[in-house]
């Protein structure tokens, strides 16, 4: 029924103009969600590209950044490739013992983090890429890079001490190629594993050219 004194014409304006107007609102409704669900998608994003408990870039960055100097590679066969292994000797001991346990092992994790990070420069490529390991990925490297990274990591961990832990002692593996990526990388790591299995209770020991 039509309000008293509209024609049939200004009655469905009238309607049309409340459906548009309930429309616009739930479009607004609509796109305000979509916005919501964009930036928590960006926020799990982020997330997947760091390691939540050291904050430096995850193994997916690490791999991710695998793929670029792989391309780069490949137009430059003249690029040398460096990479730096960093394991953290003694995480599952530190774990497992009744005095320290997981949260100590979460500080001595961090704290080579925190070494890491100050050892490196800006445009280098610091990664947790597994449970006590991490890796750097050098930029702009010579065929000395990896020992020298090697050497200012050493005196900067003789400088801390973790409570109750003491000082930290890592194994340290690297290598530099030219135009082989994944070559430096498994280099590397076969050199780190070298180095942990000398056990000699160092600060820190490094297999090196």
């Amino acid at each position: 029924m039509n309000p008293e004194g509209a024609s049939p014409n200004e009655q469905e304006v009238s309607d049309l103009q409340r459906r548009l107007s309930e429309s616009e609102s739930k479009n607004a409704e609509l796109q305000t969600h979509v916005e919501e669900l964009e930036k928590k998608i960006e926020e799990l994003e982020a997330v997947a590209y760091i390691d939540v408990l050291t904050g430096l870039k995850s193994r997916r960055a690490f791999e991710e950044r695998l793929i670029i100097e792989r391309a780069a590679a490949k137009r430059h066969e003249d690029r040398l490739m460096a990479i730096v292994i960093v394991d953290l000797d003694g995480l599952k001991r530190i774990n497992d013992s009744r005095e320290l346990g997981h949260n100590f092992g979460d500080l001595a994790l961090k704290g080579v983090a925190d070494i890491l990070l100050k050892t490196a420069r800006v445009t280098d490529e610091v990664c947790r890429i597994g449970g006590d390991e991490f890796a750097v990925i050098l930029s702009d490297p010579n065929e000395d890079s990896p020992r020298n990274f090697a050497n200012r990591l050493i005196a900067k961990l003789a400088e801390i001490s973790v409570e109750k832990i003491g000082n930290l002692c890592v194994s340290v593996g690297g290598a530099v190629l030219k135009g082989d990526v994944d070559g430096a990388k498994e280099l590397a790591d076969k050199r780190m594993y070298v180095a942990k299995a000398k056990k000699d209770n160092t600060v820190s020991h490094a297999v090196l050219e």
